[in-house]
């Protein structure tokens, strides 16, 4: 059985790729599957008969919710390549075809996951515990709902944008009725024209010329850009008096009880954002490594860095600290970005997360 965090990880993927806006469909170019399979050893090529074998093995259920995971992990993958810098695609495309792939997927993958840990957050405990528990089937059938409730959420949302940016009612009618990807599309164009409109200063620690980059990112980039910032000023890009989200309970507190907490310092917050996040250049200078050991290796740098900014931002108690210090990897993460988003214990222990 996967343990709590590989089963919940997979949640965080599945319900992020749920969600995916803002890409279009690309068809297969068969020349390149085939050279694909040309370049894979023997070895590699085994596993990949033996995968086939276990997706022939599945229900068509199964297959169709696999076949779309992989698919937006794709589009999200070559979305992330048009993102990068011109530096940053110079040296992303002097490696081969099979590097390329690999840290292109290995960054969506990253990415899908750190945003089904936002949307996880929202989520009450009881609806977590049901996909974590869920068949293959069941995965589905809560992911087909769950896709449901958010259509009709867009449309309330849709009319509320309108009415804040004064769009007419015809213009509203219209974007409820595009299919879900335009949508979705129109809706984070909306989404950044508001926020744009909404800042007037800037919060202490995000410096001009960082908020005129992300100005100039696409609605797709600039919306998660947006929520990541709100991790540090949760009222950042909304209009005045609009009423900031409740207060979360963590996945420490299940069993609802009040846990006094501070929050962590905005500034210290960001960085620690950044941190939680590799960048290109650090799986460029892990690439010679296979993709196991450069998640290793990348994952033992950034635990080295949080822990030298939790230590030498003297925030976090003694009792919290030396928890960090002897945490597994997969749980040390995770642990971190519940800090960040609950804020940090005052007092005391909370109980371990089960496993």
């Amino acid at each position: 059985m996967k343990s709590f965090f590989a089963r919940r990880a997979l949640v965080f993927v599945a319900l992020a790729l749920v969600l995916a806006v803002g890409v279009a469909a690309t068809a297969f170019d068969m020349d390149e599957l085939r050279a694909r399979w040309s370049s894979l050893s023997a070895d590699e090529k085994d596993v990949m008969r033996e995968r086939f074998e276990r997706y022939q093995a599945m229900g068509e259920t199964e297959r169709a919710a696999l076949a779309e995971k992989s698919r937006r992990i794709d589009l999200l993958a070559r979305r992330m390549y048009r993102g990068l810098s011109d530096s940053e695609r110079a040296r992303f495309d002097d490696l081969g075809p099979k590097q390329r792939r690999e840290l292109l997927r290995e960054m969506a993958v990253d990415h899908a996951r750190d945003i089904g840990e936002r949307i996880q957050a929202k989520l009450p405990a009881h609806a977590m515990a049901r996909l974590e528990s869920a068949s293959a089937d069941d995965w589905v059938d809560f992911l087909e709902e769950f896709k449901r409730r958010q259509r009709l959420r867009m449309d309330q949302v849709l009319s509320n944008l309108g009415q804040e940016l004064e769009l007419d009612e015809s213009e509203v009618r219209r974007l409820r009725n595009l299919d879900d990807d335009e949508r979705g599309r129109k809706f984070l164009e909306l989404m950044q024209r508001r926020s744009q409109r909404a800042v007037a200063d800037l919060p202490p620690g995000l410096a001009r010329e960082r908020w005129a980059e992300i100005q100039q990112l696409p609605p797709d980039d600039f919306f998660e850009a947006i929520m990541e910032l709100r991790e540090a000023y949760p009222g950042f890009g909304r209009p005045p008096g609009s009423p900031l989200p409740p207060p979360r309970i963590g996945a420490d507190d299940a069993e609802g009880e009040a846990v006094e907490r501070t929050p962590v310092p905005p500034e210290l917050a960001l960085t620690l954002n950044r941190v939680l996040h590799p960048s290109l250049e650090e799986r460029l200078d892990l690439v010679d490594l296979d993709a196991a050991h450069r998640g290793v290796e990348i994952s033992k740098r950034r635990r080295g860095r949080i822990l030298r900014l939790f230590e030498e931002s003297g925030v976090l108690p003694d009792v919290e600290r030396r928890r960090l210090t002897i945490l597994p990897d997969g749980r040390f993460f995770h642990r971190v970005r519940s800090l960040l988003r609950h804020g940090i214990p005052v007092h005391g222990e909370e109980p371990e997360t089960p496993e």
